[in-house]
């Protein structure tokens, strides 16, 4: 999680004043969203961050602004907004994002994730509420149509990643990223070995990136 400190340029669209846009971080404009920029003497239930075009599962959590943006309301604030991170691979990996296949992967992830918290009201809820104060649940959607998915299952964060990062010198004082994807190899119960079966992965984590759902998790579907 990345913070913008100092001066945030806050811009209305014109055309609908509800939709408003952050020169900041992720987890700046969730903070900004809720607090100065919400009505006064009211307060968000929840806070939904992306959809990400591209999975954000193990190791690679931590560098993750939409996972940030998620638990900004839970870490940053008080009190906690609980959080959901939406996440899906692209169908069809290296085509740009707004091409139609990923464009209506995206569409479909969007309605199967509603359809996937309205079935999980009554479990990690709190007073009512989708996910308890102070957690947030990653949410992490394979390379696969939605027709295509084996189902959902509760995972703990693992902690591999597929991702390799090198640098390349490219000029006097100059080096540019050179990353290369790998296998990922993780336990049974992580959210990359689940991901890679096809399935849809639900990581509840809270301030220590972290949650203990055992024996309280519902039925996998």
């Amino acid at each position: 999680m990345s913070f913008t400190w100092g001066a945030v340029r806050v811009t209305r669209d014109a055309s609908d004043t509800n939709v408003v846009a952050v020169g900041g971080t992720p987890a700046t404009a969730v903070v900004l969203g809720a607090t100065a920029l919400y009505p006064a003497g009211r307060r968000p239930d929840l806070v939904i961050s992306g959809i990400n075009h591209g999975p954000n599962a193990g190791a690679l959590l931590a560098l993750s602004g939409t996972v940030g943006a998620a638990l900004a309301g839970a870490v940053l604030l008080d009190p906690p907004i609980p959080g959901i991170a939406l996440n899906a691979a692209r169908v069809v990996a290296g085509e740009p994002i707004d091409s139609v296949a990923n464009r209506a992967q995206l569409d479909a992830v969007a309605r199967d994730a509603t359809s996937l918290i309205a079935a999980h009201r009554n479990w990690f809820c709190d007073g009512g509420r989708v996910v308890r104060a102070g957690t947030v649940l990653n949410v992490n959607y394979p390379g696969l149509p939605v027709s295509q998915l084996k189902g959902t299952r509760m995972t703990r964060q693992g902690s591999a990643s597929d991702l390799r990062i090198a640098f390349e010198q490219t000029a006097a004082g100059e080096y540019t990223t050179r990353a290369r994807q790998v296998e990922a190899i993780d336990d049974r119960d992580s959210d990359n070995y689940w991901l890679a079966a096809g399935y849809v992965t639900i990581t509840p984590l809270d301030a220590e990136l972290t949650y203990d759902a055992a024996g309280d998790a519902p039925s996998q579907r």
